[in-house]
């Protein structure tokens, strides 16, 4: 098996943090990122997996051509990530 490495980033979206009203405030976030092995070349096909630590939900996946994946609308939430080729 190889070594994979991976990069993830979490990304938030929260409007209006700094004006002086908030109208409304985001509860849920998207999860993007890539597999690559140790070669830093992208994974294709690879299964992902995403489970939320508290409830137990699972969401499944799988890497892109580029080795990228995406998870949208999660709720906040701790979560395990796993891959495998």
């Amino acid at each position: 098996m190889r070594k994979l490495s991976l990069i993830l980033v979490v990304v938030c979206g929260f409007s209006g943090v700094f004006s002086g009203t908030m109208c409304a405030q985001a509860t849920d976030g998207n999860l993007v990122g890539a597999v690559e092995d140790a070669s830093g070349a992208a994974v294709s096909g690879a299964t992902t997996q995403l489970v939320n630590v508290s409830t137990g939900v699972m969401r499944a996946g799988m890497t892109d051509a580029s080795g990228l994946y995406r998870y949208n609308n999660l709720p906040a939430g701790l979560y395990r990530y796993r891959n495998r080729i």
